[in-house]
């Protein structure tokens, strides 16, 4: 792990194993193929492909990119990219997945879904065409 304070940015290198909760107030952004087997608590979250997280993602806004597997996230707001598995998405505001397959979301916003499998859903409004998540 790395960290920039000039940016407030802690920045975890591809392929590295997490095996404690991070918590930190800043962005942390992470590389491919990053496991962390604990919580992570961050002002924002960015996770490259194909990492897992069996703990829970704590965040004001959190990325994730394609192959990821989580198991819950607690944001305000969130974007799924392709190919992702989770089980549950608890956001205050929008949330947007693009072929994912996620067993509970709820969003006091938006949710932007464009060919995903949900489980259970929950939202002020559902916007289900792609043209909408560009």
């Amino acid at each position: 792990m790395k960290y920039d304070p000039e940016k407030n940015i802690l920045i975890v290198d591809s392929g590295e194993v997490v095996l404690k909760n991070v918590k930190f107030d800043g962005k942390l952004i992470a590389g491919r193929s990053v496991s962390f087997l604990g919580n992570i608590n961050a002002k924002e979250v960015i996770l490259g492909k194909g990492s897992l997280v069996n703990g829970i993602i704590e965040a004001e806004n959190v990325v994730l990119g394609a192959k990821i597997k989580f198991n819950e996230i607690w944001c305000t707001s969130a974007i799924v990219q392709p190919g992702c598995i989770g089980k549950k998405i608890k956001a205050k505001k929008d949330v947007k997945i693009y072929r994912s397959k996620i067993d509970v979301v709820e969003s006091e916003g938006v949710v932007f879904v464009d060919n995903s499998k949900l489980g259970k859903l929950s939202a002020r409004k559902v916007v289900a065409k792609s043209e909408e998540l560009v």
